[in-house]
């Protein structure tokens, strides 16, 4: 009952221009977030365990990041590049409530959880949420 609560709040947090694609929470995944092809779909997966240990806040920022995979075609194309993760990270910043890119920033500046893929280190990104969300 506790993950479906989370799954809606993280749903309605999201910006409508933001296609919602189903949400799999596993807390075996080794990232807080993944956006991924499942038979075919495209999906976010979400570890539970990092959402709660970060807050709903940062982890509704890390569920838009990947919607900005989708949205910017980066799961098409299946690119990994750090550009990628910063072109996400933008498009996060510009369509996610600013409360969720505040505390992202504030999370990237104190050297926060950052995921194993090339997201840059936590000052790239937070300067990257400085330029993108007109701070």
């Amino acid at each position: 009952m506790k993950y479906l609560i989370l799954i809606i709040l993280l749903t309605l947090s999201l910006n409508a221009k933001a296609e919602p694609v189903p949400e799999i929470a596993d807390p075996k995944l080794g990232d807080i977030a993944l956006a991924t092809y499942i038979e075919g779909e495209i999906v976010i997966i979400y570890n539970p365990n990092y959402c709660n240990m970060l807050g709903p806040l940062i982890c509704n920022f890390f569920l838009a990041h990947e919607y900005g995979h989708i949205n910017l075609g980066h799961i098409l194309m299946g690119t990994y590049a750090a550009q990628t993760d910063f072109d996400a990270d933008c498009w996060a910043a510009k369509n996610a409530p600013i409360l969720q890119v505040q505390a992202a920033y504030s999370h990237f500046l104190k050297k926060g959880f950052m995921g194993n893929w090339p997201h840059g280190t936590g000052d790239q990104r937070a300067q990257g949420l400085f330029k993108c969300a007109g701070f």
